[in-house]
């Protein structure tokens, strides 16, 4: 078997190893499994697109120089969640603001689709709007929420993987899970009725 074969199924880890010592080859299979699950993870933290792509190339950077030190103690997503997370942490409180996108459907190849199916205009502009009041309801969140948030309903990392990441107990992670949905749930509520309250009013 070719070498190229046998890296395309050796596991994270070991092509981790492999970075560590240099083999570029490596390190471009795990950006091809990474790249988009990385980005959108990052992007679903920000909340900014521009703003994620900046601060996926510098997970990027990091990750190159944190490579010789590599030990496979965890699972590879997990060590590279920690250096993602470290990333946009120090980005945020910089800022010192919330980001907020102004395109909540996403058009590049990167991003997400809207839909797997054709839909009408109609049924396109319907779901940008929710996708965006759904986009606002994550960003209201403190970056605490947030991280767990995502954590655990779009990348689908168990609870005690989140507090292994955080460096919080399990019984927290849950918590701050339990209030973010909470709030999100109650702003996309809040924000259907005043829609249906501006209808009303248009229609008298």
């Amino acid at each position: 078997m070719k070498s190229g074969k046998a890296e395309m199924i050796c596991s994270d880890e070991e092509l981790m190893i492999k970075c560590s010592k240099g083999d570029r080859k490596a390190f471009d299979i795990l950006f091809q499994r990474y790249q988009n699950r990385l980005l959108n993870f990052i992007y679903r933290v920000v909340g900014d697109e521009h703003l994620a792509e900046d601060l996926f190339q510098e997970t990027l950077i990091r990750v190159i120089k944190a490579a010789p030190s590599y030990k496979p103690l965890a699972r590879f997503s997990t060590w590279l969640y920690q250096i993602a997370l470290n990333v946009c942490k120090d980005e945020l409180r910089k800022k010192k603001r919330r980001w907020m996108i102004d395109n909540p459907a996403p058009e590049s190849g990167h991003w997400e689709a809207i839909s797997s199916h054709p839909v009408s205009l109609e049924q396109e502009v319907e779901e940008r709007e929710q996708l965006g009041v759904l986009r606002r309801a994550i960003d209201s969140l403190s970056l605490e929420h947030r991280m767990v948030l995502v954590m655990r309903e779009y990348e689908g990392l168990s609870y005690e993987e989140i507090a292994s990441l955080l460096d919080i107990p399990v019984g927290t992670v849950k918590s701050r899970m339990h209030y973010a949905l909470q709030r999100v749930r109650n702003y996309v509520v809040r924000r259907e009725r005043l829609l249906r309250e501006k209808v009303i009013k248009r229609g008298l």
